[in-house]
């Protein structure tokens, strides 16, 4: 589980810094991100061998650093040299899982499901006008986007994934 107030402090800590306000502005807006120092971190760009997967205990303006080996993701590759400046990294990664995927996946597939359901009771009852069954179908809805999308998230969760944060701009002119 993410320390939400640790990645808070760390991404306040980022975006008012003075070095951070010079930056470009994608790099400005992956600063605002909530990126925390424990997790697990996939970052590529120009060093030892351009590559590396662990942890870092400290995030700043200027770069990363105290890169520590994670058990799970050992890569035999050299760590990078500290502290890690921003300009040398090409790609950050952090380690998550499908749970958004899932809860959207879920939604899609039981809202319909839960319309029409409600759509059916409404029709049912001999006393409820068209625009009653038609709102007894919404909320048919409504509560089909309550379970598909928990039962879509929860499903989710299952299925880890990289999700990238950070991309250098491009340097070559458009």
């Amino acid at each position: 589980m993410r320390a939400i107030t640790a990645c808070v402090l760390v991404a306040s800590l980022i975006t008012s810094s003075p070095a951070a306000a010079a930056d470009t502005d994608e790099l400005h807006a992956y600063r605002r991100t909530v990126l925390c120092a424990h997790d697990v971190l996939k970052l590529r760009g120009e060093f030892g061998q351009g590559l590396y997967v662990g942890r870092v205990t400290s995030i700043q303006p200027t770069g990363l650093s105290g890169f520590t080996d994670d058990a799970k993701w050992r890569t035999g590759l050299p760590k990078p040299d500290e502290p890690l400046a921003w300009e040398r990294i090409a790609s950050v990664e952090y380690r998550g899982n499908e749970s958004a995927k899932g809860a959207l996946i879920g939604m899609a597939i039981v809202v319909p499901i839960g319309v029409m359901f409600g759509m059916l009771l409404g029709s049912t009852e001999s006393d409820l006008t068209s625009a009653e069954a038609i709102s007894v179908g919404a909320a048919g809805g409504l509560a089909g986007a309550y379970v598909g999308g928990g039962l879509g998230a929860v499903i989710g969760a299952a299925f880890p994934a990289w999700h990238r944060v950070y991309s250098r701009p491009s340097t070559e002119p458009e």
